[in-house]
């Protein structure tokens, strides 16, 4: 065990090492697409950055600095919410971090990113050689498809962390029984499709698994009930949240506040707009059966593309 460990020590460095090469560097001279949703994501971040600043100055240190609108106006990017709130602590904390800029986002996307391939290696290496998780991690990390994304500061890259941190949770349960590892697979997934809700039909497929053991009593309703219910929470508590910011702006006369809708009603209005997109022709199931397929070869290239192949036989 004690020469194993130097062993693990270096995989993980190396692992780490090519990761965070792929995903930081140059990135201080990054910048974003022109109607991109990562700017609007820096925007609004900042907003609430300003937001907070202006408690901590004016309601705690009592210092004079003004109205909130016009601090906000001054410091702060847009109001607006994009029904993925989950990134709004995250980008807050990234702000201290990695410093109040436009490019904080971006940063604290690209740590994410990093964080999801060390948390897939830890994964692999509980269940398979490590030889064999050290190679299919090092695929990942030089990902074309998860370096982009790591590097743009969109929300995807949050959601797919914390669903498979909501995995290993799961697998935990299995193993231990633990509730607490009930509760944090429950918050895991809830949080993930706080922070985009396209991982929704791996949640439906998840429940329908569940549903599946409930009908062969491999598994009990009060299960079911538990990861719904902590599942459900981070999006009520966002929602809350998000309705209180909505009535305090109306009350002080916030500009653009008329821009801003609680979660839910955001997450509403949204996929009814993807529902309008998708029968407009507009969603990517309009191209085609193969376009999965096809879009991870050309990506990817022929060694990932034949894994998936391999495990998609099995």
């Amino acid at each position: 065990m004690i020469k194993k460990a130097p062993k693990i020590f270096l995989i993980y460095l190396c692992i780490f090492a090519v990761s965070i090469l792929y995903r930081f560097y140059g990135l201080n001279k990054r910048g974003y697409f022109p109607g991109s949703d990562a700017s609007s994501y820096a925007c609004i971040a900042k907003t609430y950055r300003a937001g907070f600043d202006y408690i901590l100055r004016a309601k705690i240190l009592r210092q004079d600095i003004g109205s909130m609108n016009d601090y906000l106006y001054d410091k702060g990017g847009q109001f607006g919410t994009a029904a993925k709130d989950g990134f709004v602590p995250i980008a807050l904390i990234g702000s201290f971090v990695f410093g109040n800029s436009p490019n904080a986002v971006i940063y604290t996307s690209a740590f994410f990113g990093t964080a999801t391939v060390m948390l897939l290696f830890f994964i692999l290496s509980q269940h398979i050689s490590l030889f064999l998780s050290f190679v299919l991690t090092l695929l990942f990390a030089v990902s074309p498809y998860h370096i982009g994304f790591s590097r743009e500061g969109l929300t995807i890259i949050y959601s797919s962390f914390f669903l498979l941190l909501c995995i290993y949770s799961y697998a935990g349960y299995l193993k231990s029984n633990n509730l607490w590892h009930l509760a944090f697979c429950g918050l895991s997934l809830g949080f993930g499709f706080l922070c985009h809700y396209n991982i929704a039909p791996f949640i439906l497929v998840f429940f329908a698994s569940e549903l599946c053991r409930l009908f062969f009593k491999l598994t009990n309703a009060k299960r079911i009930i538990a990861i719904s219910g902590f599942s459900i929470l981070p999006l009520f508590l966002t929602d809350l949240f998000t309705r209180s910011i909505k009535l305090y702006g109306i009350r002080q006369h916030i500009k653009m506040m008329d821009s801003f809708y609680p979660y839910f009603n955001e997450l509403s209005r949204q996929l009814m707009l993807v529902q309008k997109g998708a029968q407009a022709g507009g969603s990517d199931i309009h191209a085609g059966k193969f376009y999965y397929f096809s879009n991870l070869f050309y990506h990817e290239g022929a060694i990932p593309s034949l894994l998936f192949s391999n495990e998609c036989l099995i």
